[in-house]
């Protein structure tokens, strides 16, 4: 966990203003280790948010599954992950 905090750090701390940190955290994640998590990217940039995938409720949006497009709206601030090729990399 201590490795990827100096990582989140980094980040937050060298590349300037961020508008929302996207995470893809494994949803079994101890809550411990969100919390601290969402606590160093709050203090590093307090103005960016932070997707649902964070886990354990602390995002600001919501950040669907992948290739899941919804059939309904959904209240307040969401995004979906899809690829125009059916791959997540380089596909002929």
């Amino acid at each position: 966990m201590a490795c990827s905090l100096r990582q989140v750090d980094e980040i937050c701390s060298n590349y300037g203003e961020l508008s929302y940190v996207w995470f893809d955290t494994p949803g079994s994640m101890p809550v411990e280790y969100v919390k601290a998590l969402a606590e160093l990217v709050r203090k590093r940039q307090p103005n960016a948010m932070l997707c649902s995938r964070i886990g354990h409720g602390m995002g600001d949006y919501l950040s669907l599954g992948d290739m899941e497009v919804p059939l309904k709206n959904h209240e307040g601030l969401w995004e979906t992950c899809d690829t125009t090729n059916d791959s997540w990399s380089y596909a002929w």
